[in-house]
């Protein structure tokens, strides 16, 4: 992290974002004082990598997200390669044979994977306009946004089964 602000302008961002893919992929293990340094380590590596302040930042914006709805329109746009900081509260519980009607947070249970790609069964994802690639959220993530277009949020559990779940994430 140190060396990022001394490498040359070119790979700064490239370093930057090496350097929070890795943090965020220890986060959902960490707990306690790792957990505590490694949010304090992104959040230099985000100031590293902002841009020079234009005027007042964009006001944040609180979307409901439903645990028993499909894909939830944000009214959020996102520009592409623009970074955005999502962060989840809230509980809901996955009904089901899989979910067994747990309750979990957004970061949802890791002890039971769900396709796309090993995204805990329950945790909260996004896709971002007319691409249908699931984008693991969780509790907490910085998105560096693949694509524009407007955000969708919904609970990580198959389609058909959504009526069975109960709670929210906001």
């Amino acid at each position: 992290m140190e060396l990022i602000p001394h490498a040359r302008e070119s790979y700064r961002t490239g370093l930057g974002e090496f350097a929070l893919a890795l943090i965020t992929g220890l986060l959902p293990g960490a707990s306690g004082r790792e957990e505590e340094s490694l949010k304090s380590l992104r959040d230099r590596v985000e100031r590293l990598l902002a841009p020079p302040a234009k005027g007042s930042p964009a006001p944040a914006v609180e979307v409901t997200v439903p645990a028993n709805s499909g894909w939830v329109a944000s009214g959020v746009v996102l520009k592409k390669g623009s970074r955005y900081k999502i962060t989840a509260s809230g509980k809901w519980s996955t009904g089901g044979a899989e979910g067994g009607g747990r309750e979990v947070d957004a970061g949802g249970d890791p002890a039971a994977p769900l396709q796309p790609a090993g995204i805990p069964f329950g945790a909260l994802v996004a896709q971002i306009g007319a691409d249908f690639k699931t984008i693991a959220i969780g509790k907490e993530t910085s998105l560096l946004a693949p694509d524009a277009g407007e955000i969708f949020f919904c609970m990580n559990d198959r389609p058909v089964e959504f009526q069975d779940n109960t709670g929210q994430v906001q």
